[in-house]
């Protein structure tokens, strides 16, 4: 062999010997953790054993019409209680960019109500939208209340 050979194939060598340990060596770079989501709310435990809560909602669904892209509109649900022991809401989420803004009460006692407030803000035009928002009960036949929206 040539020694310019032998002299060439030593250089790419140590190149390539270079690169490898380059690659391998510690950067000192930290590396995050991706953001971990926010845990999702539990239902509400069921008593074994009545006394039970009764969730009932006068109003099914609620029709917000027309609305102009970003114009705000909201509207009061109504959970009544007409079971014999208190009804205990906790928010579960949306399908949907609206807000489901704190519940007014958390425990309705026996034979009273309470108000979901559920608002909804279009961002963009759209000729129609049906969205909802949940709610966890304690209610034995009704632990998730949906309350849909549409326009």
């Amino acid at each position: 062999m040539k020694a310019g050979t032998i002299l060439v194939a030593l250089i790419v060598a140590a190149a390539c010997i270079s690169g490898i340990v380059w690659l391998a060596e510690d950067t000192g770079a930290v590396v995050l953790d991706s953001p971990k989501p926010p845990p999702k709310p539990e239902a509400l435990p069921i008593a074994e054993t009545g006394p039970y809560p009764k969730a009932v909602l006068p109003e099914k669904v609620y029709e917000f019409s027309v609305m102009a892209v970003h114009t705000e509109n909201s509207h009061k649900f109504i959970v009544k209680n007409e079971g014999e022991a208190p009804l205990k809401l906790k928010i579960k989420g949306t399908s949907c960019t609206c807000t489901l803004s704190d519940l007014a009460k958390d425990e309705i006692p026996v034979g009273e109500q309470g108000e979901v407030e559920l608002k909804w803000e279009p961002h963009a035009p759209d000729s129609m939208f049906e969205k909802h928002a949940e709610v966890w009960a304690n209610d034995p036949e009704n632990s998730l209340i949906t309350f849909p929206i549409k326009g």
